[in-house]
């Protein structure tokens, strides 16, 4: 509070201090009017005139500049009359630079070749084993297999030997059925003849038997005639039933020979298939055991190794990057189907990468949709854009200018291509602008146009668009040169930058 007190004191002071020096400025100055009267009057009068004549000067305006000549604004324009360009994103599908997989599970044994090293086809990138000792059941497998196989190769001639010796043995057995029978049927005859002479013996015997009943040794005779008589008989009807071919006997030995030569077939059959089942095993263990062996699949550069030795690996396992030295990429845009049935391709599309860009048409345009309702538009890339030069032509400049400055592309990257739709328009046709150049309000649209060198704004009446250009129905005519930039006021005077 004290110290309050001083500050508001010394501030009545010092104020008390001002006023009473004041009060003695304006005593002096009502001094010297006093003494002076007239020098007084005649002083104040020149200094109030002073302050008027300087008032004035400063009010003063400044003196007008020569005008000089306005120079016409530089403007881009597009000219009614080309044909109009849509821009969609292609993608790159870039062949001859893979990554080799794992295609099974192992682990790492030994890396046999090293980064940026140049491989021939087939040759054996990495080994992988099933374990740490570096045994691989894959080789073992396909051992056993390859053992099979040249077993079952080896005894395949003496089996079909062995089946055609019992073929041969069929036929011969049926032969000699045959054989018998016919013998059989030559003796029928000779057969019955001797039963004709037997029964003739036993009816003269009867006759003496008639006049000496108890004869023994005739009746011994025509006993043992009759027994005679009787085998002979029973022989003769065996032989006539076995050499019929509709009879059963004869039936049997042929079917017994067909079913042997059927067996004979399917035995064959079983021995070739099981020859060609043990090949194809073979093979398959060669193909199982290859999984382990992973090997160039073309001429490369090993690029980078993406594993150590030792290391575990599964199914899909990044093994290497190799790249070929044959290699090629194509552009696929998708785009929907009004623009692929009007890509006119008697102009270039513009593709864009980067800085650069390049003029191509495409190679093919799908008439059926690949991907949903969007077709496909294919380009093929010039081999400067697809493949990095190599150390020789790097270092050499042989042959490889172009491919040393074009920028590398890689698979799955994404670029800008332009892509002419429809024709040429003339003035009878509906021409189209750019976006960039219609000015939108919530009645109308409006481009500028150039006439005469003076921006001029015309009303239009847009329609379809077409990626980044805009039909126009209504306003405009051929051969008009449309200006796109937007810092332009209608009647500007303005100078054609295309």
């Amino acid at each position: 509070m004290r110290n309050i007190q001083r500050v508001v004191t010394t501030a009545k002071n010092r104020f008390q201090i001002i006023l009473i020096l004041t009060k003695q400025r304006i005593n002096v100055i009502r001094h010297v009017i006093n003494r002076n009267p007239l020098r007084s009057f005649f002083g104040l009068l020149i200094i109030l005139l002073g302050l008027v004549l300087f008032t004035n000067w400063l009010g003063q305006p400044p003196a007008p500049a020569e005008s000089s000549p306005v120079e016409p604004k530089k403007v881009n324009t597009y000219r009614i009359g080309t044909t109009p360009k849509v821009r969609f994103s292609g993608k790159i599908e870039k062949s001859g630079v893979i990554t080799i997989v794992s295609q099974g599970s192992g682990i790492i044994a030994t890396l046999d070749v090293k980064e940026g090293q140049l491989v021939q086809q087939g040759a054996r990138l990495v080994s992988l084993s099933s374990n740490y000792q570096g045994g691989n059941t894959a080789s073992l497998q396909r051992q056993i297999a390859e053992t099979s196989f040249q077993f079952a190769k080896a005894n395949f001639p003496l089996q079909e030997e062995v089946v055609a010796k019992r073929r041969e043995v069929a036929e011969k057995t049926d032969t000699s059925a045959d054989e018998l029978r016919k013998i059989t049927n030559d003796s029928i005859q000779t057969t019955k003849d001797a039963i004709n002479t037997s029964k003739h013996m036993l009816s003269l015997i009867n006759e003496q038997l008639e006049s000496q009943p108890d004869d023994t040794i005739l009746l011994q005779q025509k006993i043992g005639l009759l027994n005679g008589i009787n085998a002979a008989e029973q022989g003769l009807k065996n032989a006539e039933y076995a050499v019929n071919d509709d009879h059963a006997p004869a039936q049997l030995t042929n079917l017994g020979k067909d079913i042997t030569l059927k067996q004979l077939d399917l035995e064959e059959r079983s021995i070739l298939l099981n020859l060609e089942i043990a090949r194809l095993n073979f093979l398959l263990t060669q193909a199982a055991e290859a999984t382990m062996f992973p090997v160039a699949p073309f001429v490369g550069t090993v690029e980078r190794i993406q594993v150590n030795v030792g290391q575990m690996v599964s199914p899909g396992t990044p093994l290497i990057t190799f790249s070929g030295r044959q290699q090629s990429a194509s552009i696929e845009v998708l785009v929907p189907q009004d623009i692929a049935d009007g890509i006119n391709r008697a102009e270039p599309s513009i593709l864009s990468f980067g800085h650069q860009q390049i003029e191509t048409t495409p190679y093919h345009v799908s008439s059926e949709p690949t991907n949903g309702r969007l077709f496909s538009v294919l380009y093929t890339l010039p081999e400067a854009f697809v493949r990095t030069p190599t150390f020789e032509e790097t270092s050499n400049q042989k042959g490889a200018p172009a491919l040393i400055a074009a920028t590398h592309v890689t698979n799955g990257q994404l670029i800008s291509v332009d892509i002419p739709v429809g024709s040429a328009q003339s003035s009878t046709s509906m021409p189209f602008v750019p976006l960039d150049a219609v000015y939108q309000t919530e009645q109308d649209a409006a481009i500028y146009a150039v006439v005469d060198g003076i921006a001029q704004s015309r009303t239009v009446t847009l329609g379809q668009v077409y990626g980044s250009y805009v039909q126009v129905l209504s306003g405009i005519t051929g051969d008009t040169d449309v200006i796109v930039d937007r810092s332009v006021v209608a009647g500007e005077k303005v100078e054609l930058q295309r």
